[in-house]
């Protein structure tokens, strides 16, 4: 009877006390249900705030004490980049890089010597209509521009998933999905390849007057044969990278571990048991590495291939307007004395691209290193605003001058103009039909990049420093697509409650003195501070304030 007794009082307390602490709970405006923690290899996750820059660099040793997590939380001039940033980053660099890089091919002059041009080049409407360019069959350039393009898209997308860290299923249906992609990839490449091992020989660049002045082909086997290997190579890659990637991704080595025990067991429930009793060790981490290696082999192929693509179509047949007196303008006015026209940008356009876009790449690389104060993360915000303003304006007065080119100048109908017929005639080599095409497709493709640069840089402001809000509990600002995840599994002055006491204290709290403690010493209530709510037996009940501090330990 007496042990019933002692039993049923016990249930009894513990059952009033439990109440009490869910009635502490809702006077204090605390979110139910709260996260349950009573294991000490298995304590609540925080949040890394020693990083330094978008790389997200941790600090070694920073977060060893208490006493220095909450020093380095409460830092304002210490500047968190969100996980959002590095990527965008890149993407922007690689804007900006191409960017300036077009600038380069649609400048008319030397760097030291510019001149004024418009935004127009002219091709007979015969080479035009023509299957091929440069000597080489116009369906072996866009097989090639497919292959690549859809290469680097498959390959880029799986590095992405593999940081991203989705959940196993997502996880595997986008891999599976690129790895289809790629197989398209070494389809197309074998089909290039086959149509561009005969045709690649007879590549070659053509000079303008040809027809009048008899001049021969130059030839361009060599870049012909380059292109034709990569297509071999890009093909043969593409079967590693496929085979590699199917198998990693069906075993499940190709992923890295969600942070966090909890979330890492949620993913061990949704996949198969590895059927290898005994794996020899690091064996996940080199499949990882021969998966990504050949991911990285076909990037770098294709991009390559890319740059050939271009290069083979410099080769592509130009005219330039002429007359009697040779070159001109649109006008063929032999009396003019306007110099001649020259397809480009104009001196204003190309300085001016010349000029956002190494700025901007050159803010990039920086914001790149490790900085961590506010001030320097305010200053390369107001860089990004500068660049940003000037690449609307470039914007501008491009679609300016690509509307005067297309409205004030138009496309004249003949190459050589009014020259007379009977001045044309070659007993020995037929002229072809002289009506013109112009084309501005190069400098179109500019201008949209200079709205992609803008759009690319607004969205990176906006969501990296003005769509901020604070949590609920440290206060700290975090991006709109972060501060759930941070106020409910990062935040260290989250509440959590201790499976042991039924306390509720801080998760820093609890990661740092509380899990430490023996469970006699936890029912006693030893280590209890102003951080903790306890509600077991005994135990003062004192209220929970996130932002307390406490002492440290001598």
């Amino acid at each position: 009877v007496s042990t019933q007794s002692t039993w049923g009082d016990f249930c009894w307390k513990a059952l009033k006390s439990n109440r009490h602490s869910v009635s502490m709970v809702e006077q204090q405006g605390i979110i139910e249900p709260l996260e349950e923690v009573g294991y000490k290899n298995r304590p609540p996750l925080l949040e890394d705030v020693s990083i330094e820059g978008p790389t997200r660099t941790p600090i070694p040793h920073a977060l060893d004490t208490l006493e220095q997590r909450e020093e380095i939380e409460d830092d304002y001039n210490w500047w968190r980049y969100s996980k959002f940033a590095l990527p965008w980053l890149l993407f922007m660099l690689l804007i900006f890089a191409t960017l300036f890089t077009l600038t380069g091919y649609t400048q008319v002059g030397e760097l030291h010597d510019l001149r004024d041009g418009v935004p127009t080049y002219f091709q007979l409407q015969s080479d035009s209509d023509k299957n091929d360019e440069g000597a080489i069959p116009k369906s072996v350039r866009n097989l090639r521009i497919a292959a690549a393009s859809m290469g680097v898209f498959a390959t880029a997308v799986c590095i992405l998933v593999l940081y991203a860290k989705p959940r196993p299923i997502p996880r595997k249906i986008l891999h599976y999905i690129m790895a289809f992609i790629l197989f398209v990839v070494m389809v197309l490449s074998w089909i290039a390849f086959g149509i561009g091992e005969n045709k690649g020989r007879m590549s070659g660049r053509c000079p303008e007057m040809r027809y009048f002045t008899n001049e021969k082909c130059v030839n361009r086997e060599g870049v012909g044969t380059v292109a034709t290997i990569l297509d071999f190579l890009i093909a043969i890659s593409s079967i590693s990278a496929i085979l590699v990637l199917v198998y990693t991704t069906f075993t499940g080595d190709f992923k890295f571990n969600r942070t966090g025990w909890r979330e890492q067991e949620r993913d061990a429930e949704t996949e198969a048991p590895s059927k290898e009793l005994v794996k020899p060790h690091k064996v996940r981490q080199t499949r990882l590495l021969i998966t990504l290696f050949a991911l990285i082999l076909v990037l770098l192929l294709c991009i390559t291939q890319l740059v050939f693509v271009v290069v083979l179509h410099q080769d592509h047949d130009i005219i330039n307007p002429r007359s009697e007196r040779g070159r001109g303008n649109r006008t063929f006015d032999r009396y003019s004395n306007l110099p001649w026209e020259e397809p480009g940008w104009s001196i204003r356009n190309t300085r001016l691209r010349y000029s956002y876009s190494g700025i901007a790449i050159l803010t990039i690389l920086a914001n790149l290193l490790p900085w961590r104060s506010r001030i320097f993360a305010y200053i390369f915000a107001f860089i990004y605003f500068c660049v940003f303003v000037l690449s609307i304006v470039c914007f501008a007065f491009d679609v300016h001058e690509l509307r005067r080119a297309r409205n004030d100048y138009g496309c004249y109908g003949a190459w050589l103009g009014a020259s007379p017929s009977d001045a044309l005639y070659d007993p020995v080599q037929s002229l072809p039909n002289q009506k013109v095409n112009c084309i501005n497709g190069p400098y179109v493709c500019a201008a949209i990049f200079d709205f992609f640069a803008a759009v690319a840089i607004l969205i990176y402001i906006t969501f990296e420093y003005v769509i901020r809000y604070k949590s609920i509990h440290s206060g700290r600002k975090y991006p709109f697509f972060a501060i759930r995840k941070v106020e409910q599994d990062l935040d260290s002055r989250r509440p959590v409650r201790c499976e042991i006491t039924n306390e509720v204290m801080t998760a820093s709290h609890y990661y740092y003195r509380h899990r430490f403690l023996s469970e006699p010493e936890m029912l006693a209530g030893y280590g209890a501070d102003a951080t903790s709510t306890s509600s077991s037996y005994g135990v003062p009940h004192t209220p929970y304030d996130p932002a307390y501090k406490p002492p440290p330990v001598l």
